[in-house]
């Protein structure tokens, strides 16, 4: 009886950390090899059935968390390769967040701030 109230308990944990999504704003803009500029750059994202996606002024965009090594304290999610560009989405334990976006034509970054959204 208790592996199966341990495997509920389990079960449950893991079905709420799948849900979590954050709101980030970022304020600084840096494209390629010019200064970074302000802006206000808003960013959703969200569990969605296993994977989450990331939405924003552009669209939406799926994303794969990335495994962490052992006793990292971040998350990281990654999308694969749409419209030629490939995205990195980095949120660390203060609410800090980095997004980058690689394509033939430029790459760009993104820093902020995220808070959770449930």
């Amino acid at each position: 009886m208790k592996i199966i109230s341990a495997s509920i308990v389990l079960a449950f944990c893991s079905s709420a950390l799948a849900a979590q999504g954050w709101t980030c704003l970022m304020t600084s803009e840096c494209l390629d090899t010019e200064a970074c500029v302000e802006t206000a750059y808003e960013i959703d994202i969200d569990a969605l059935e296993g994977q989450y996606l990331l939405s924003d002024i552009a669209g939406e965009r799926a994303m794969s968390e990335v495994a962490p090594l052992e006793g990292a304290d971040q998350r990281s999610f990654v999308s694969k390769i749409q419209d030629t560009s490939v995205g990195l989405f980095s949120l660390y334990p203060d609410g800090r967040a980095q997004y980058t976006q690689h394509s033939p034509d430029y790459s760009v970054r993104y820093s902020g701030t995220c808070e959770g959204s449930s």
